[in-house]
């Protein structure tokens, strides 16, 4: 019976009116975000990879620096295959999440590209 209720809790979030909508936009807005990121940081991201909130950095250099670096400035990141980092975020994740994301994401690959120059 729980976990009947949890899923049917879940259901009643990702069915209502505008909740996959949103999901695309502030998926789009991320991906817009990394791009910009590795077309500044060619030497820390060379591609980015997924598709809606599933994104994936592949790194120029080992990821697991990457995500050493993330994790210490407080964003969560996994490291993958291929030397790609992923980024999973909730799909309720809102768009100032998405901004502070960048902004960290921006600090760390300045500060790793600045040790490789």
């Amino acid at each position: 019976p729980l976990a009947m209720a949890v899923a049917n809790a879940v259901l009643d979030v990702m069915l209502a009116d505008g909740f996959l909508d949103h999901v695309c936009s502030v998926g789009e807005r991320l991906r817009a975000g990394l791009n910009g990121l590795a077309g500044r940081f060619p030497g820390v991201i060379a591609e980015i990879r997924g598709a809606g909130l599933m994104l994936g950095l592949k790194c120029a250099s080992d990821n697991a620096v990457l995500v050493e670096h993330l994790l210490r400035e407080g964003l969560l990141a996994v490291p993958a295959a291929d030397n790609v980092v992923r980024l999973l975020p909730p799909l309720t994740i809102e768009e100032s999440h998405v901004a502070e994301g960048l902004t960290i994401l921006d600090r760390v690959c300045a500060q790793l590209a600045s040790k490789a120059a």
